[in-house]
């Protein structure tokens, strides 16, 4: 018998919604069996079960710790949904019948916790829309805002969609929304482990989710020509400006800036616009869209499992 250890959970704590790569090193842990010397192999058998509080790990994978011969042992898995706490890590070696081996069981109480996203740290996102704004009040205006379309009662006629300008002229953006982008999307993955010894089990890691941020730009005035004068600011500034470079770290400015394409969205150029009303009030609008933002929050999310080249293709899809 080959009772299982675990010395170490990384990371220990994910988000709620799963899908968080976890990598558990110890000793003991069931590898596959080696691959046949010839011939198309078949699907890795599962040989390690996971659970959290009861709950099953995914894509779990068994390679050998060359760092803790000859017994030691690393299991990467995906995280289940989970409601926030924490929770009991169960592994459980299983035999060629995919059945739990008596004894072989290793437990961490409190082992793994889950915890809702922290609305209130700011993530890649907002950074990206607070310095398209500051581009714009540095380059363009400085009387320049973001807001959304609201209004969350009954009564259209009570105008609470109504955006208010303190001063003229402004210049308002509307938005963002997100769209998905797999133009930018990063398709090819990671691969963790296996080293260079073929026939090692590997897992690889999905790359994150990307969309295109989508606004609608409002310039409000009550002069036709100071109006005109700013969107042709405006146009010169979405011309000039291809790129909007994004700090990294807003903290550690020596990690470096990300380019994000800044383009007019299609049919987005702007128009000038008049409506009759008892105001003097006019305004021109145009769509604006920043291209390739990452949202996901949480790096790697394992989505495929398999052995390293040089060894007969061997492969299981999660089909996510």
């Amino acid at each position: 018998m080959a009772i299982p250890t675990i010395s170490s959970i990384t990371p220990a704590t994910g988000v709620t919604t799963g899908e968080i790569f976890v990598e558990l090193v110890g000793t003991n842990m069931r590898l596959a069996p080696a691959p046949p010397t010839s011939g198309r192999g078949g699907p890795l058998p599962r040989t390690v079960d996971i659970t959290f509080d009861g709950i099953v790990g995914t894509d779990v994978t068994v390679r050998p710790d060359p760092s803790n011969p000859p017994d030691g042992t690393i299991v990467t898995c995906r995280t289940p949904a989970h409601a926030p706490g924490t929770t009991t890590l169960v592994l459980k070696n299983l035999n060629d019948e995919a059945e739990p081996i008596p004894g072989e069981v290793a437990t961490v109480v409190d082992g793994f916790t889950f915890v809702r996203p922290d609305l209130r740290s700011e993530s890649d996102l907002e950074r990206v829309v607070r310095t398209l704004v500051r581009a714009f009040r540095d380059q363009v205006l400085d009387n320049t805002t973001i807001t959304v379309h609201t209004d969350f009662d009954d009564d259209p006629a009570d105008l609470l969609h109504t955006t208010r300008i303190a001063k003229l002229p402004a210049l308002v953006l509307f938005g963002p929304d997100l769209a998905e982008n797999r133009f930018y999307a990063l398709n090819g993955t990671t691969s963790v482990g296996g080293g260079d010894a073929p026939g090692l089990p590997f897992a690889q890691k999905r790359a994150p989710f990307t969309v295109d941020l989508r606004f609608l730009l409002v310039g409000i005035d009550e002069l036709q020509r100071r109006l005109q004068g700013l969107m042709r600011q405006c146009v010169l500034f979405m011309h000039k400006t291809k790129f909007l470079p994004v700090l990294r770290d807003a903290v550690d400015p020596s990690l470096g800036t990300v380019r994000y394409e800044l383009d007019f969205q299609p049919d987005g150029l702007f128009e000038m616009q008049t409506r009759i009303s008892n105001s003097n009030i006019r305004h021109f609008e145009g769509s604006l869209v920043v291209r390739g933002v990452d949202i996901d929050e949480d790096d790697g999310i394992t989505v495929r499992v398999g052995r390293t080249s040089g060894a007969p293709e061997l492969t299981s899809e999660s089909g996510v």
